[in-house]
């Protein structure tokens, strides 16, 4: 060892092997010539991300919570006629997008609790003043405490009927019986609707007992003759009509008129005896009856 001398020591020699390491692992220009294939980065191209080029880019098919771009998201060239719905609840003032969570709150409904009738605490419910009709029922209906001191449940049926009511019963001239009787005072009662008689006060048959004043023998010796002749309505000929009364001659008093019931409309035809002979009167009318009117002739002889 004799043969070292002090540059050639051995820790003089360690230092220069360190400085010689550093200076290695200092160099960063690839002195052994390393390539990108070697350490399994062949594909990689040495551009920088704001160089790169998007077209020559892997397009992406999922967004960053890994859904699939297609199935998740609308192009903007496919949202023609799409509307962005907006909600809000009746009781808000602005209205929300994307996935709407709607609560009673938000329609103002904040004292409703969520709970089946048929769990409902009656102690807990506001009494009713009303039944469902909108009767008072402090007014309407009787308690059963007060049904039994002294109250009778009277129940009403008129005398037609054969079911007995209760309640606000309504009794009407039908249910008892009464289905032909007008209400109206005798004093405006109109003759005409009467039906006419056919017996007197003693059951007589009055066409059978009595003799028309028209057909009494007159203080003077004549005779008068009265008939009821029906005039068809289609026995009208140019406004012109034959009948043939039994009694009439050429020269005998004749009086044409009409029978209670038949006035107005043998007015308004204008029905009159234009001729006379044996058993023949010609009547002539303005206008045609449209339907058969009566017509009783009183003949004087």
């Amino acid at each position: 060892m004799s043969w070292l001398d002090n540059e050639h020591s051995l820790p003089v020699l360690w230092e220069r092997i360190k400085k010689l390491i550093k200076l290695h692992t200092d160099n960063k220009e690839n002195p052994h010539g390393v390539t990108k294939a070697q350490v399994g980065l062949g594909s990689v191209d040495n551009t920088a991300d704001k160089d790169k080029k998007v077209a020559e880019a892997t397009k992406a098919t999922q967004d960053g919570a890994g859904n699939v771009i297609t199935d998740t998201y609308l192009k903007k060239t496919d949202s023609t006629g799409f509307t962005n719905t907006k909600v809000k609840g009746a009781a808000e003032t602005e209205y929300h997008t994307g996935n709407v969570n709607i609560t009673p709150a938000n329609i103002g409904i904040t004292v409703v609790n969520n709970t089946a009738d048929q769990n409902k605490k009656v102690a807990e419910a506001t009494k009713a003043t009303q039944d469902g009709d909108g009767n008072v029922i402090a007014d309407t209906y009787l308690k059963k405490t007060d049904a039994e001191s002294g109250y009778t449940n009277t129940s009403v049926k008129g005398s037609a009927e054969t079911t007995y009511r209760t309640g606000e019963v309504n009794i009407t001239p039908e249910n008892l019986g009464i289905t032909v009787v007008n209400n109206t005072k005798d004093s405006v009662k109109k003759v005409a609707e009467a039906t006419k008689a056919t017996q007197d006060g003693a059951g007589n048959v009055i066409t059978d007992t009595y003799l028309k004043k028209v057909d009494a023998p007159s203080s003077s010796g004549q005779e008068v003759y009265s008939e009821e002749i029906t005039l068809k309505s289609s026995s009208w000929s140019s406004n012109t009509m034959t009948i043939a009364p039994s009694h009439v001659t050429a020269t005998n008093t004749v009086i044409a008129k009409p029978p209670y019931g038949y006035e107005d409309a043998y007015s308004s035809a204008g029905i009159k005896v234009t001729e006379q002979g044996a058993k023949s009167l010609k009547l002539t009318c303005d206008t045609p009856p449209a339907s058969d009117i009566n017509v009783v002739i009183i003949t004087i002889t």
